[in-house]
């Protein structure tokens, strides 16, 4: 009896609802956009050259 009530809170407690997993599935999304972008975005631009090329007088 105890164990069912102790189950039946647990279910309830980390059950979530649909707008709750619509939130959770935008965020991932969102979350892999990101690392995607970044990840695009090194893998194209250019090296940087060092502060001692840019700032060289000779």
């Amino acid at each position: 009896m105890i164990f069912q009530k102790l189950k039946s809170f647990i279910r309830d407690y980390f059950t979530l609802t649909t707008r709750e997993r619509n939130g959770g599935l935008a965020l991932m999304f969102i979350i892999i956009a990101q690392i995607g972008f970044l990840a695009w975005y090194n893998y194209f631009k250019e090296p940087e050259s060092s502060l001692l090329e840019k700032h060289r007088l000779v």
